[in-house]
């Protein structure tokens, strides 16, 4: 009886030891399959600071003939010029006013005037060849006028008013030009680019009539100084609005921190967990690209290979003035030690430019909701910064602990 009972003790010790032993290996077995701490660390030079100092704006209207019908009572025109104007001006030292065709007259009154006064009498007070403008000599005065601390705001129907076809491609080749040499001497000139439609009436295709005509607005200028004036008064929401929007802007790092505040994020490997989350406050600002570009992360990529990706884009509010937008990057469980970063990817030609444009056709055959030659022009932008992948960066290195 007695030996019985030892060894009823005896078995319960040896299934506790066997329950401890089991615990034991699971330990050494999680460790065992454990690759250690990874750190991940934003390089330095996501650190972006700028400082502009005595902005001046300046705004330019073409006012060649195909000008007039936008000046109506009633014309959507004048109030997302004026929206848009008085917005900029607001936050520039100074703000600078001109009519310009063939040639570039200064408007020496109020922008309020501006607005209000204009009419076709205003415009042939002023000299210059008003019958047509050549939009791309137009564009390269306007882009010649802009320097480091101007931002330069174009306003105009863009019809590229030439006798033939075959000088489209010209005139493209010549906005091209236009451009990339601004770039030699300015690297971070950029260019936005807005359509817009108002009510309009006066003679299309020789008759005179009362329908919606398409517009445009060019913002050219630095990127930075362009991103800090359109974070406050964004494109979208210019009185009645725009039909699109494009930019096109040469890369350079993006302001960048870790959004919990740390210089460091830990990345520790384990067999329970399938990727890290990495959130960045970030300023995208700088990029000009439309909200709608900016929240989709199928428009991000890495320069390396390493299988990490954007799980996730959010605008912050307003009211965090430092950054526009929280991105959540998704890091594979067992990413070795690299270097890589993160890319907005620029865009091409968008594929809305061909549904406004028109190419040259005689008189009386011009479609409304059309521009002639719009796509040559706005195409020789792009051709200035084709090889241009991204339009903002933000560099880090993953390092064992």
């Amino acid at each position: 009886m007695t030996a019985c009972i030892i060894m009823k003790r005896h078995s319960k010790h040896l299934k506790q030891l066997g329950i401890l032993f089991s615990l034991v290996l699971c330990v050494i077995s999680n460790y065992s399959c454990s690759g250690g701490t990874n750190k991940f660390r934003l390089s330095e030079d996501c650190q972006q600071i700028d400082s502009f100092k005595n902005i001046v704006l300046q705004v330019f209207l073409e006012n060649s003939g195909s000008m007039n019908g936008y000046m109506i009572a009633g014309s959507e025109f004048k109030d997302a010029v004026y929206d848009l104007a008085s917005a900029l001006s607001s936050r520039c030292d100074t703000t600078e006013l001109f009519f310009v065709n063939s040639m570039v007259s200064m408007y020496s009154q109020s922008l309020e005037s501006f607005v209000r006064d204009m009419s076709p009498q205003l415009f042939q007070q002023f000299p210059g060849n008003r019958m047509n403008s050549d939009l791309a000599d137009v564009i390269a005065q306007v882009i010649a006028k802009t320097d480091s601390n101007r931002i330069s705001m174009l306003v105009s129907d863009f019809i590229l008013d030439v006798p033939n076809g075959p000088v489209l491609s010209i005139k493209q080749t010549q906005v091209r030009n236009a451009v990339k040499r601004k770039i030699v001497n300015d690297k971070d000139f950029s260019v936005v680019i807005l359509h817009l439609e108002s009510k309009y009436c006066g003679k299309f295709n020789g008759v005179l009539q009362n329908l919606h005509r398409p517009y445009y607005i060019w913002l050219m200028g630095n990127k930075y100084l362009l991103g800090r004036l359109l974070a406050k008064e964004q494109p979208e929401d210019i009185q009645h609005g725009i039909r699109h929007q494009c930019a096109f802007t040469p890369d350079a790092p993006l302001a960048c921190v870790i959004a919990s505040g740390a210089a460091t994020e830990s990345l520790r490997s384990s067999s329970r967990r399938s990727a890290h989350f990495v959130e960045l406050k970030m300023d995208l600002c700088s990029t000009l690209q439309p909200q709608a570009y900016i929240l989709s992360p199928v428009n991000y990529d890495t320069r390396g290979n390493n299988g990490i990706t954007v799980e996730k884009v959010c605008q912050l509010a307003k009211a965090d003035s430092c950054f526009t937008h929280l991105i959540t990057l998704k890091i594979p469980n067992r990413i070795k030690p690299c270097a890589d970063g993160l890319l907005l990817k620029a865009q091409t030609l968008p594929l809305w430019v061909d549904s406004i444009n028109q190419d040259y056709v005689p008189i009386g055959k011009h479609i409304p909701d059309r521009t002639i030659g719009i796509r040559n022009l706005i195409q020789g932008v792009s051709d200035a910064y084709k090889e241009v992948s991204s339009c903002g960066h933000v560099d880090f290195t993953i390092s064992a602990h």
